[in-house]
């Protein structure tokens, strides 16, 4: 009897125990990558930022990089914060020699300042401050949200322009096929281009980096030959 008589008593306890603690809420993913890094660039040994990689910070030169482990085997730069790179063909900053203000994602596709490509050229590095501000993207009015490719007929961004989806598309527009000189691609998508319709001919993958990454298709040798194109989200 005297356990019925206390259990209502026992309940409402219970429940106001449970009231007052405080429930734990899984946070929400915290996107830490926005905040600032150290300035500095990313040399990998394959395409695509893929494959190992060696961090050169800021004000580091290195002469050279036969002693690292990394002579000819650079074959794709990231260049974190407001920084430029100067490669050069041989030890020692001599022979070929060329500054990147923007990533590139296969040197086998850049061939300025060298007799051939970049793949697998580089012997020495140094790397600096960019005096020159990096101008920061901003979307375009017409779009109703942030876009996560937008395709342009002029380089550097400029002239007509539209917004690019993601899935696979077989072919463009008549106004856009062949016409596209530079893009910008969002952080974490990864565009497939292609030089005829239906995915056929030469192809060169571009990977959108942290902030947004653009690109001027001349310097691939892709300049107003695109055609197709694959666009997906890879993380």
């Amino acid at each position: 009897m005297k356990l019925i008589f206390y259990l209502p008593v026992i309940l409402l306890v219970v429940i106001g125990l449970t009231l007052c603690t405080p429930m734990y809420i899984e946070d929400e993913p915290s996107y830490e990558d926005d905040q600032e890094a150290e300035p500095g660039v990313i040399l990998y040994k394959h395409a695509n930022f893929r494959g190992s990689s060696l961090f050169v910070e800021v004000n580091r030169n290195i002469k050279d990089l036969r002693r690292e482990g990394w002579n000819d085997e650079i074959s794709s730069i990231e260049l974190v914060g407001n920084v430029r790179v100067q490669v050069f063909e041989h030890k020692n900053f001599q022979g070929a020699s060329v500054i990147l203000t923007r990533d590139n994602i296969d040197l086998e596709e850049f061939t300025q300042g060298i007799d051939g490509n970049w793949n697998d050229k580089i012997s020495s590095v140094k790397v600096s401050r960019n005096s020159r501000r990096v101008r920061k993207y901003s979307y375009p009015k017409t779009f109703t949200s942030p876009a996560a490719c937008v395709f342009y007929k002029s380089s550097d961004r400029r002239g007509s322009f539209f917004e690019g989806k993601t899935g696979s598309h077989k072919s463009l527009a008549r106004q856009w096929n062949d016409e596209i000189s530079s893009i910008w691609i969002r952080q974490g998508y990864q565009l497939t281009l292609y030089e005829h319709d239906k995915f056929k001919g030469k192809h060169l993958t571009l990977i959108g980096k942290r902030g947004g990454s653009a690109y001027n298709l001349s310097n691939y040798g892709f300049n107003d030959i695109v055609s197709s194109y694959i666009l997906k989200r890879i993380r």
